[in-house]
Order: structure tokens, then C-alpha cells, then sequence
């Protein structure tokens, strides 16, 4: 026993000052409810508990330099608190998805839905043949390949409900008004968001103002960074043409380029 005690606990002093026993208890604490970076912001968990109730609970409850353990450790979060907080820390949990989330910060669902969007955004749609090589890279990237390919043995129904799908040229779209769930590079959000919108404008044979542009793309783009009117139209430029009175059409395939020439 005393050997167990020394690997977990180092030489630290039980018989201190700081009764363990006695400690008072805390009363209510306001809930933080806004994630902090180090706690990704991005993955959910069934049992997730608000970061700064748990940082309040080691700081009463233990001293710096104190051992935390968390026998069902989840995606981390106290495990995480109690490092802020000079403490040390054990993460456990029979679950490997819960281990792996807080390795990566988001469960597979997460990755899954960043990789199919990140995909889609970058090429303004993707077939199902694209999103599968994307999803492989990503598991040997990240080591959970086997896992996914165990869960995500057919991804159709996931696309199917989450985007659209173009028959004629077997690509998958983000739906028609919808926002991306993830935190897609803001310039590739922009650019996938006009380039729809433009060929939209084509097969109604109009030509929208910078000003009607901007009234339309601006509410897709509130889940991540708001950008200015100016990166809007740096973005607009690589993609379009100016057109009398600032107006502007989409560019013939092969002038467009991701960020320029």
C-alpha cells in the first residue's frame, strides 16, 4: 500500500495543515456557461460538467500540488482543472470513445462532421468518393481509423440528413440556408457561401450589387468569426467579376482560384 501511495502521491505530507476531513462545504456557484479554449468548446459529453464549478471544488477541496483523480474522467474537464490549478492530475474511463475525446478534444461524430464540411467548403461540394478519402486521411492522422471505419461503415444516411445531394453531379452541398456546424477557415466559408449564392443569381439571370451580397451571406457567417466587409470582397474578387455599377457575376471555370492566382 505504501508503494502505491508513493508512485501516486510523491513524497506530499498527509499530516499538513490541510484538513482533508473538514473541509467546509461551497455554496452555490454561478455557472460559467461559456466554454474556455482549453476546453475546445467543440464536443459535448452526457455527463459534461461546467469547468469553473469544478475548478472551485479542487481549489476548496485539495492544495496545489495535490493528486486529482477521476475515475470517470469523460472528455477531462477535471482532469484539466486541477492542472490550471497546480494540481496533478489521473484521467480514467472505461469508455475508449471518452478517452479519445478528451485526447482530441471532440468525439468521432465531431471529426466526422469538421471533415465533411472542411471537404465540401474547400472544393464548394463534395462526392461521396472525396468525403471517404478526406475521412481516411483524417483517422491515420488522428489513430482512430479502425473505429471509424467500425461506425462509419456507410456514411449515406448521415449525408442524406445533414446535406444535400445533386444527383446529376453526385455531390453533396451544404443545405440550402444552413450554417456550418464546425470552425471552418472563415475565407473558405466565405468563399463556399458566394460561389452558391452567384451561381443561384445565374440561373435567375440577375446580376446582385456588393451592398445585396453582403445582405446575404453576412447571417450564414455569425458561428464564427463575423468578418469585414473588406475580407468579403478580397474573397469576392478572386472569384467574380465587377460588372457596371458594382455589380458582379461568377468568373467562366478556369479564372477561379482558391485564394487568388
Amino acid at each position: 500500500m505504501q508503494e502505491i501511495k508513493q508512485k501516486l502521491f510523491g513524497n506530499l505530507d498527509f499530516q499538513s495543515e490541510f484538513d482533508y476531513a473538514n473541509r467546509p462545504l461551497l455554496g452555490e456557484i454561478p455557472v460559467k456557461k461559456r466554454a474556455t479554449k482549453r476546453h475546445f468548446g467543440v464536443h459535448g459529453y452526457f455527463t459534461k460538467q461546467t469547468w469553473n464549478v469544478v475548478a472551485e471544488y479542487i481549489k476548496n477541496f485539495t492544495k496545489p500540488g495535490d493528486v486529482v483523480l477521476d475515475p470517470y474522467g469523460g472528455s477531462g474537464v477535471t482532469a484539466i482543472e486541477a492542472m490550471m490549478n497546480n494540481r496533478k492530475a489521473i484521467n480514467i474511463d472505461i469508455n475508449p470513445k471518452a478517452i479519445m475525446r478528451a485526447h482530441l478534444g471532440m468525439d468521432i461524430g465531431d471529426i466526422v462532421t469538421q471533415t465533411i464540411e472542411g471537404i465540401i467548403a474547400k472544393n464548394n461540394g463534395a462526392t461521396l468518393e472525396q468525403i471517404n478519402d478526406e475521412l481516411i486521411i483524417k483517422g491515420l492522422e488522428l489513430g482512430f481509423l479502425d473505429l471509424l471505419k467500425k461506425e462509419y461503415v456507410d456514411l449515406t444516411p448521415i449525408l442524406l440528413e445533414n446535406f444535400d445531394y445533386n444527383e446529376e453531379s453526385e455531390m453533396y452541398t451544404l443545405k440550402t440556408g444552413n450554417k456550418f456546424k464546425t470552425q471552418i477557415d472563415v475565407k473558405l466559408r466565405i468563399r463556399y457561401y458566394l460561389i452558391s449564392y452567384l451561381r443561384r443569381m445565374e440561373r435567375e439571370n440577375t446580376i446582385p450589387a456588393f451592398d445585396e451580397i453582403i445582405l446575404y451571406i453576412l447571417p450564414l457567417l455569425k458561428n464564427g468569426i463575423t468578418p469585414e466587409n473588406q475580407t468579403i470582397l478580397s474573397v469576392l474578387e478572386d472569384i467574380a467579376e465587377h460588372i457596371g455599377n458594382d455589380k458582379w457575376r461568377l468568373k467562366k471555370e478556369g479564372q477561379q482560384f482558391l485564394f487568388g492566382s
